[in-house]
């Protein structure tokens, strides 16, 4: 991480936490964009409703417990062939891959999550990966590593596909989250992947990004299948098949299991006492940076202390640790207590 940019990230860091531990003006319908009104909509109605809404079976990237690795995670129907495996190679054709095999556990009714673990990625690099869905093999992906020393990330919060639920658009109807269609999430999804397009082609060197909470907007309880279209909404954008994105749980993805079946976090936290139903907490490290991403929707402020404290006693010689957090005064109010040594200055 360049030291230009420490500063600035810590401080964006430390801005949404206080936002996002406040009364929730700031939630993503505080500035509605009706995406009936750009010039490519035509053709996303149809591509909505015939294909994006209902695969649940897009890949989702994460960072690895350090720099050379990478963790993803996704969906297969129950029934078919569990193949939990990633090919990764340097060559498109993929006549070099290496095999990395994973886990998968029982997710919503019909399908199962696969979660995989690549390691032994090297800095500045180009690589292609495959994995295996139904068992088939996808095409090949392209993944390009950055620097090791020297890196950007991209920061944002509230992606939170449905949440424009209510508003109305140039076509004079009115969004909803109900129907099989989801008009909200159709919106949303569509904004979405235009922002990280635009994003990325004004950054188009960072590494990684940091999503401070709230995904998808419908909140749904245990294994209740009924956010799965926003998830779909959300994972859609090609850019994301190519981006590592470590996620905060925010309070409308907390009451769900789904977030922890599409998202295959590093070294979670699960010795929490009080883990919301999505997951716990969790941590990781890149180059000179501890990144430390708390599960603020669990109100037990010794689980967040417990967190802290291991991931720094493991990693006791990163020069920056940065936390990361959503909605709960707690962490914002641990990190003003401890500005000097977690947020704007090296350790």
């Amino acid at each position: 991480m360049k030291k230009s940019s420490k500063t600035i990230l810590c401080s964006v860091l430390a801005a949404g936490l206080a936002i996002s531990s406040a009364t929730g003006a700031f939630a993503a319908t505080e500035h509605f964009n009706d995406a009936t009104k750009d010039s490519a909509w035509s053709g996303w109605e149809q591509q909505w409703a015939s294909s994006v809404s209902t695969d649940y079976q897009q890949v989702s990237l994460t960072p690895g417990k350090n720099e050379t690795e990478l963790n993803l995670g996704w969906y297969s129907k129950t029934g078919t062939t569990a193949t939990p495996v990633v090919r990764l190679a340097t060559k498109e054709d993929m006549s070099d891959a290496k095999t990395f095999t994973g886990t998968t556990s029982p997710a919503i009714d019909g399908y199962i999550s696969n979660k995989v673990t690549v390691s032994g990625l090297k800095e500045n690099s180009t690589y292609y990966y495959t994995y295996q869905v139904n068992g088939v093999e996808s095409n090949p992906v392209k993944y390009a590593t950055k620097s090791f020393s020297s890196f950007k990330m991209l920061f944002f919060g509230d992606p939170q596909i449905g949440a424009s639920k209510g508003q109305t658009v140039s076509t004079g109807n009115e969004l909803e989250n109900k129907s099989a269609l989801n008009t909200a999430a159709r919106n949303d999804a569509f904004n979405w992947n235009k922002s990280l397009n635009i994003a990325l082609k004004s950054n188009p060197d960072v590494s990684f990004a940091l999503s401070a909470g709230d995904q998808i907007n419908k909140n749904v309880n245990g294994t209740d299948p009924g956010n799965e279209m926003e998830y779909a909404g959300y994972l859609y954008p090609a850019a994301l098949k190519s981006l590592p994105v470590a996620t905060t749980i925010g309070n409308h993805d907390a009451t769900n299991k789904s977030y922890s079946f599409h998202f295959n976090n590093p070294n979670a936290f699960t010795q929490e006492t009080s883990p919301s139903v999505a997951g716990n907490g969790y941590y990781y490290t890149y180059g000179n940076a501890l990144f430390v991403v708390l599960n603020t929707n669990n109100y037990n402020c010794a689980d967040h202390e417990a967190l802290l404290k291991k991931a720094t006693e493991e990693n006791p010689n990163t020069r920056w640790r940065i936390v990361m957090s959503t909605r709960i005064f707690t962490a914002a109010d641990w990190i003003t207590r401890n500005r000097t040594a977690w947020c704007c200055a090296p350790s």
